[in-house]
C-alpha cells in the first residue's frame, strides 16, 4: 500500500484508543530510553530549554510533543492528515496544553515560510513510510525547518532489529499489515544521507533492545493483558509503568533507531 493522505485519514479516523489510554502511552514513553536520550541531549545543547520552539512532523497524536510542551515555549504539529490533527487537538486539550499550533502540510513539500524557524525538529514513525529519493527529502525537511545550531531527532524502525522484522513479516504474511509502505532504516543509510546533506554532526540513540523482544516473546504482553482485566482503572495506574532498561546495543539492535543531528553552517 502506498502511503497517501487518504490512507492516514482512514487510519486516524478509526483510532479507537480512549484519551486515558493515550495519556498512559505518553507516560510510558516518558520512561523509555528514547525520551531520556532526547531530553539529555537537549539539556546539554541549549542554555534555555523553556525558550525553545519545537516542531514535530507527521505528528499523529503527538506524545513526544506533549512531553516537550510541558517544558518549552511552543510546539508546532505538522501533519497532512486532517484526522490526525483532530486526534492531536483532542489529546492536547485533554491535557490542558495550549502552547501548541497545528499546521496542515506535507513533509515532502513544506512551505518556505516554515524553514529556518525552529530550535528542534523531530518525528517518530514518519521517515520509514517513504521510498527511493523521498527518503532523503523527508530527512532534509527536518533540517530545513531548523535554525542554525538546531537539533533534529528522527526516529524510525531499525533495519537490524530482528524481533521487529520477524513480527512485521508475520503480519504481512497474515494480511494484517495495515499501515502502508514501511521500510526500516539502518545506521549506514542515515550516515549516507547525512553526508549527502552535509550534516556533519550527528549521533544515534535507540529504544531498549530488551523491550523489542516482546515482538517475538509476547509473555509480557499476555501478562499486561491479564493485569488490565484484574486491575480496576488500569490506564489510570501510571505507577504501574516500569522504566525501560537500557543496554549498550540499543542504538544498534533496538526497535527504534533515532538520528540526532545538528544543523550547522555548510
Amino acid at each position: 500500500m502506498e502511503n497517501t493522505k487518504e490512507l492516514w485519514d482512514g487510519i486516524w479516523s478509526s483510532e479507537s484508543k480512549s484519551l486515558q489510554e493515550h495519556i498512559f502511552d505518553m507516560e510510558k514513553g516518558k520512561k523509555g530510553t528514547v525520551w531520556k536520550g532526547i531530553y539529555k541531549i537537549i539539556k546539554e545543547h541549549f542554555d534555555n530549554i523553556n525558550q525553545l520552539h519545537v516542531v514535530e512532523l507527521g505528528a499523529g497524536c503527538g506524545y513526544m510533543s506533549a512531553l516537550m510542551a510541558k517544558m518549552v515555549h511552543k510546539v508546532s504539529m505538522i501533519d497532512y492528515s486532517d484526522s490526525a490533527i483532530e486526534q492531536s487537538k483532542a489529546f492536547f486539550n485533554s491535557l490542558g496544553i495550549s502552547n501548541v499550533e497545528y499546521i496542515n502540510a506535507n513533509a515532502l513539500n513544506l512551505p518556505d515560510c516554515l524553514c529556518n524557524s525552529y530550535d528542534v525538529s523531530m518525528s517518530f514513525g514518519l521517515a520509514e513510510h517513504f521510498q527511493n529519493n523521498d527518503r532523503k527529502i523527508v530527512i532534509k525537511s527536518h533540517f530545513d525547518l531548523l535554525k542554525q545550531n538546531g537539533l533534529s531527532f528522527i526516529s524510525v524502525p531499525n533495519q537490524h532489529c530482528l524481533p521487529y522484522q520477524i513480527w512485521k513479516k508475520k503480519r504481512e504474511l497474515l494480511n494484517k499489515w495495515d499501515v502502508g509502505l514501511e521500510i526500516p532504516y539502518s545506521r549506514k543509510e542515515f550516515k549516507s544521507i547525512c553526508n549527502e546533506l552535509n550534516i556533519n554532526t550527528y549521533s544515534f540513540i535507540g529504544s531498549s533492545f530488551l523491550s523489542s523482544l516482546n515482538y517475538i516473546f509476547p509473555f509480557n504482553t499476555w501478562k499486561r493483558s491479564l493485569i488490565k482485566r484484574i486491575v480496576p482503572n488500569y490506564y489510570q495506574r501510571i505507577d504501574l509503568i516500569k522504566p525501560e532498561i537500557s543496554t549498550p546495543i540499543d542504538s544498534y539492535l533496538g526497535y527504534a533507531l533515532v538520528l540526532c543531528g545538528t544543523k550547522t553552517d555548510c
